[in-house]
């Protein structure tokens, strides 16, 4: 009589062993890979064995000789449910299912080995017989640093300084060292920074441009270590005094950059460059008003705005297609073009740049038949300087001591460009 898989599966369910045992002697030609579809899922009898605890019957299966199903995906071979016992409930029990699926060689991934990134014994146990190719070894170093598991860490490394080349080595660990930087782990980065000649230069891009995490870990350790450079080691970092590499820089570790013994470079061309790619982008305008504006004000308070950077505008915004657009809130694209002119005109009038006439005559017609009189402009003119300026103020004040003075480029009051 031959047995169908569903009365294979009822016999595991139930962990009829004796009944498995009989027919496993029996000699009779029975097919043990086989499997169901249970509810859109396919079941073999070791993973159903798994799945229910059946340990007498899983422990018969796994011994019958030229048992294939141990070869197909963990779902099938029943690691994937053992795996998931193990890490949810880490006893005996579900160990055994885990440890005598591996000691068999129940086929895995690279994607189950890092399930049991929290289980090191178990992790490394897996992690010697996957293929270890360089993107396999760097995508589990970087699950171990999402993790923030330095025993791993310090495992995997160990595999590559023995297996790979200084050089190769090298160019791994500027990419690893960008991913812990994400994370701001200060504790990985110190482990991970001595593997690179000079950890201040990613790619020849400072380090410290790639933390986003305001006034973050990291950031404060790299700051640290610049501020006891004197100028010509500053200058000796590339790019580092290159504002136009700055300006996507959140604003609390942008000050504190702009307070270094640096001399950067004079960034009148690139800010007009900067407001005239968001004025062509102005449809699909993704940065906030305020923070393009925050920037402007910023650098031209530290002195780094020498010209007019006005001119650079007056050409294209004359010639602003502004019949494709109607004169109503509704329309974002339009009131987002007018906000950032009005607010780019407030932080001129502030310095002392002059937009042309006509471009003038726009923007006043403009913003008043959307944001309505020059005197309700006027005052929220004044408070958006003074909130900038205070926003300066307190960022500087959590960081920089009270008897320290301060160089600022103080702005020039009606000083006259033409146009």
């Amino acid at each position: 009589m031959t047995l169908s898989a569903l009365q294979l599966i009822k016999i595991i369910t139930l962990n009829d062993y004796d009944g498995l045992e009989k027919l496993i002697q029996s000699g009779k030609n029975i097919n043990f890979n086989c499997d169901k579809n249970e509810k859109g899922q396919i079941k073999t009898l070791v993973s159903k064995a798994v799945e229910v605890r059946a340990k007498e019957c899983f422990d018969l299966l796994i011994e019958i000789p030229n048992l294939t199903v141990l070869s197909c995906g963990t779902h099938l071979n029943g690691l994937a449910k053992a795996i998931e016992y193990y890490t949810g409930a880490p006893n005996t029990c579900n160990e055994h299912y885990l440890k005598k699926l591996l000691e068999k060689n129940a086929k895995y991934n690279i994607y189950d080995v890092c399930e049991l990134i929290d289980f090191q014994e178990y992790f490394q146990l897996m992690f010697e017989k996957i293929n270890k190719t360089k993107d396999n070894v760097k995508y589990l170093l970087e699950k171990a640093i999402e993790s923030n598991k330095m025993g791993i860490i310090n495992y995997l490394y160990d595999y590559l300084e023995q297996t790979y080349q200084p050089d190769e080595l090298v160019e791994l660990n500027k990419n690893i060292i960008k991913l812990v930087i994400s994370y701001d782990n200060l504790g990985i980065f110190e482990y991970v920074k001595t593997k690179v000649p000079d950890f201040n230069v990613i790619n020849n891009y400072p380090t410290i441009l790639h933390c986003n995490k305001p006034n973050g870990l990291i950031f404060n350790y790299l700051y640290s270590q610049l501020e006891s450079m004197n100028e010509n080691q500053l200058n000796s970092i590339p790019f580092l005094s290159d504002l136009n590499h700055l300006y996507k820089t959140n604003p609390i570790n942008l000050i504190k950059i702009l307070e270094l013994k640096l001399k950067f470079n004079d960034v009148t061309e690139s800010m007009g460059d900067m407001i005239l790619n968001n004025i062509r982008l102005i449809k699909a305008f993704n940065e906030k008003v305020n923070d393009v504006v925050f920037r402007l004000h910023l650098f031209a308070v530290y002195g780094y705005i020498k010209g007019n950077p006005l001119d650079y505008l007056t050409n294209e915004i004359e010639h602003f297609p502004i019949d494709d657009y109607k004169y109503s809130l509704r329309n974002s694209s339009y009131c987002n073009f007018i906000d950032l002119m009005r607010k780019i005109k407030w932080i001129g009038d502030n310095h002392g740049w002059k937009f042309s006439d006509k471009v003038i005559q726009l923007i006043n017609t403009s913003e008043q038949k959307i944001y309505g009189s020059s005197e309700i402009n006027q005052i929220e003119q004044e408070k958006l300087i003074s909130d900038f300026n205070k926003q300066i103020d307190k960022i500087k004040d959590s960081f920089i001591p009270k008897n320290k003075s301060i160089k600022v480029t103080k702005p020039k009051k009606n000083k006259e460009f033409n146009i």
